[in-house]
């Protein structure tokens, strides 16, 4: 079985850098991690997801 990150990783992306440094420095990571997940990976996680999620947005915990 692959290394999984925790499930209580948060992802947070900056908007104020340049483009080309979320492409090249900090998405791409992301992006292959997230095409290497497998559809009940990504099932799993869109589930908590929703499941975290309340009116108005924000997670409560």
């Amino acid at each position: 079985m692959p290394n999984l990150p925790p499930k209580s990783l948060h992802i947070v992306v900056c908007t104020h850098q340049d483009g080309y440094i979320y492409g090249s420095e900090i998405l791409r990571p992301i992006i292959v991690g997230a095409a290497n997940m497998g559809e009940e990976r990504v099932r799993s996680l869109q589930d908590s997801i929703t499941a975290k999620l309340r009116l108005g947005g924000g997670a409560s915990e």
